[in-house]
C-alpha cells in the first residue's frame, strides 16, 4: 500500500468519513506492535486513509488498496473440487435410493446413451452456490441430505496417470492408473428449481439445478414434454 497524496494540514476527520471510517484494519508484527489503518471516503478513484487515528497526516490510497477488503463468506470456502469425468472415462454409475440400488456400465452397450447423459449432467453440474457452510444434522434432515432420505450416487471412472494436453508430443500415450470413484449426495427440492447437494465427507451443502441433476441421474429433463 503506497499514499497517492498526503494531506499534512487536513480539515476535520468528518469532512473525510473518517470519523467513522468505512474500514478498521489492525496490523500486528512479530514484535507484537500494532498499527491501525482506517479508510474513510472515496476521493474520485483513491480513498482517505489515517494511521493510528491520528488527526494528522490525511492521505489517499487506490482503490485496490481497498477492494482487498471487500469480501463475503463466499470468497473465505474453500469448496470441493470435481474430478474429470465424462463419457470417455466413466465407467459405472451407481444410485443407491430407499435401500435400492441401480447401476449403469459403459460396457453395456444398451446402457450407452444412459451413460451419455449421466456424464453430460456431471459435466454441466457446478458445485458453486452454496446453502450451508457447516452444515449441522439438523440442517441435513431439513435438506433431504440425511442418510435415511438422501440419494447416493457413486461414479467409478478411469483416471490417467498422463494428459495428453501436458505432453510435449501430440502422439504421447496415455497411462492407466486405475480406477476411483466419487460419490455425491443427492437432496429434496429446495423449491426454486434445485436439489440440496453434498460431497460425500464435507461438511459444505450446494443448490445445484434440478435439470441437471436428472441428466447426472440418466433421466433426463423432467420438464421436457
Amino acid at each position: 500500500m503506497t499514499a497517492t497524496r498526503q494531506i499534512d494540514e487536513p480539515d476535520a476527520l468528518s469532512d473525510y468519513g473518517l470519523d467513522s471510517p468505512a474500514y478498521t484494519v489492525q496490523a500486528t508484527d512479530a514484535d507484537g506492535n500494532t498499527t491501525t489503518f482506517s479508510v474513510g471516503d472515496a476521493a474520485d478513484e483513491n480513498y482517505y486513509l489515517t494511521v493510528d487515528s491520528a488527526q494528522a497526516p490525511v492521505y489517499t490510497v487506490t482503490s485496490s488498496s481497498v477492494s482487498v477488503l471487500q469480501y463475503d463468506l463466499d470468497t473465505l470456502v474453500e469448496k470441493d473440487t470435481m474430478p474429470a469425468i465424462g463419457s470417455g472415462n466413466l465407467l459405472t454409475a451407481e444410485f443407491t435410493e430407499n435401500g435400492q440400488t441401480t447401476t449403469y456400465s459403459s460396457d453395456d452397450e444398451e446402457q450407452s446413451e444412459t451413460i451419455a447423459t449421466i456424464a453430460g449432467g456431471y459435466g454441466a453440474m457446478t458445485l458453486t452456490d452454496l446453502a450451508s457452510y457447516h452444515a449441522t444434522a439438523e440442517e441435513l434432515t431439513t435438506f433431504g441430505l440425511d442418510e435415511a432420505s438422501r440419494t447416493t450416487v457413486t461414479l467409478t471412472y478411469q483416471e490417467s496417470s498422463s494428459d495428453s494436453s501436458d505432453s510435449d508430443s501430440g502422439d504421447s500415450e496415455e497411462e492407466d492408473s486405475g480406477s476411483l470413484t466419487y460419490t455425491l449426495y443427492l437432496g429434496s427440492d429446495s423449491g426454486d428449481g434445485t436439489r440440496y447437494v453434498q460431497v460425500q465427507d464435507s461438511d459444505l451443502v450446494y443448490l445445484v439445478s434440478s435439470d441437471v441433476l436428472n441428466n447426472l441421474l440418466g433421466i433426463g429433463n423432467s420438464t421436457e414434454e
